[in-house]
């Protein structure tokens, strides 16, 4: 990624995706198990390809939530990892609402386990996020920059009640 927040797509993608076989072993699962998380989270591979192929696409933000344990969303949070490696960031509730962001402005994934952003301003601070264009970026001891930003967002819960505040708002397909 440059100083501009651009990211550079590798044109040899050997060197970006990992192999099924090395996807199993990293998570020490058989292969069927690892399709079918997959396909659970997204029913298809189309938002890991979108994120490949279209990285400044808006996509929605996705939220994992199961109040049951050892699910697989912190596996599939490092699954994510390890596909896009330093395009990916974890952040905790408190980045969010940290002025100083220039850790994870340029990111391509922004991703949160156990979230809890339960107050309306961290709610209406991720919906901007999430559809903005530009974004400013703030560093301790350094002026403001504004970037273009293209982020998505990946949160997961235990909390199935509250994870975050979500206003009702038509849904469209």
């Amino acid at each position: 990624m440059d100083e501009c927040g651009k990211v550079a797509v590798p044109s040899d993608t050997t060197s970006v995706w990992m192999s099924e076989m090395e996807l199993v072993e990293l998570f020490d699962v058989i292969a069927p198990t690892l399709r079918v998380a997959i396909r659970a989270v997204y029913k298809s591979v189309d938002y890991l390809q979108l994120l490949y192929l279209y990285p400044i696409q808006k996509l929605p933000i996705l939220l994992l939530v199961s109040e049951e344990r050892n699910t697989g969303k912190s596996t599939f949070l490092n699954f994510l990892k390890a596909i896009f490696q330093n395009n990916v960031t974890f952040n905790t509730n408190e980045d969010f609402r940290s002025q100083f962001n220039s850790d994870w402005a340029g990111k391509l994934l922004i991703m949160v386990d156990e979230v809890l952003l339960n107050r309306r301003e961290d709610s209406e601070r991720l919906k901007n996020l999430s559809t903005t264009l530009s974004y400013k970026v703030e560093a301790k001891g350094k002026d403001r920059d504004e970037i273009g930003f293209f982020a998505k967002f990946v949160l997961c819960s235990n909390n199935e009640h509250l994870p975050v505040i979500i206003q009702d708002y038509p849904v469209t397909e």
